[in-house]
Parts: C-alpha cells; structure tokens; sequence
C-alpha cells in the first residue's frame, strides 16, 4: 500500500481531519480548518516527502501543504481554486468532491483563509498572511 493510500484509509477510518504518511511515520491531527497545519508548520515539523490525506482542501491548505513539501495531496473535498493552484505548482493531488468555493462556517461568504490567499500566489507570503488573519479571528472570537 502506498503513503497516500494508507494516509486515506486511515482518514476514513478514524475522526482525524488531516493525515499524513511518510514509511512507518504517521501523523494524524483533529482539528479546524487549517490550524492543524499551521501548528505543525510553526513547531518546524518536517513535512518534507509527506503524503497528506485531509478533508477539506482550499487554496490556503493547499498553499501551506507547498510550503511543507508535502508530496501526494488526497482533499476528501476540495475547491476550484485549490485545483488551479496544485495544478501550476504540479503537485499530485487527487479528491472526492470538487467544490467552487470552501464556504465560511455560516455558509454565507468564502471562508477567511480563502479570503485571505485569492491574490496570492508565493506560499511563503502566504503563511504570513494567514498567520495575521488567525490571530485577527483568534482577538475576535467570544470564547
């Protein structure tokens, strides 16, 4: 069995929202949206050859998952924009659903990590710019 596929069977068959497979390394997060990569990325794991199974993939995930060298993409849903971006970058990539937009959590505008990457096209300003809009969110949030 490959990296990617052992990294989808084991997606869907436990509640992890991101898994990834490198050999006999495994890593497997339940998380939000992106703030699992976003945690990884900022405790400098190395994600490098990685093969990453996830559920939701926009461009912002896509953008992080670049930055990581992450190999093999699987997105159990995954938007256009995502697409576009893999494709340029020719990272492998392949999913279940396609959508036109990840929506926000009310379903009533794009999520902010896509809001945030739509004009960008560098994955390292991309960090940036997301780590600035989840820490905007972060101040906002009622908890």
């Amino acid at each position: 069995m490959s990296d990617i596929e052992k990294a989808i069977e084991l997606l869907e068959n436990s509640d992890a929202s991101i898994v990834l497979v490198k050999g006999e390394s495994i890593i497997q997060k339940k998380g939000r949206g992106i703030s699992c990569l976003m945690q990884m990325i900022q405790e400098h794991t190395d994600l490098s050859g990685y093969s990453c199974a996830d559920k939701v993939v926009g461009k912002a995930a896509a953008m992080l998952m670049d930055y990581a060298s992450i190999s093999d993409i699987y997105a159990e849903v995954i938007s256009e924009t995502a697409i576009d971006y893999l494709n340029e970058e020719k990272i492998r990539y392949a999913y279940g659903t396609a959508v036109k937009t990840i929506m926000n959590d009310a379903k009533t505008d794009m999520c902010p990590m896509e809001k945030t990457v739509v004009d960008i096209h560098d994955p390292t300003l991309a960090l940036k710019e997301l780590n600035i809009t989840m820490m905007r969110l972060r101040g906002q949030s009622k908890e």
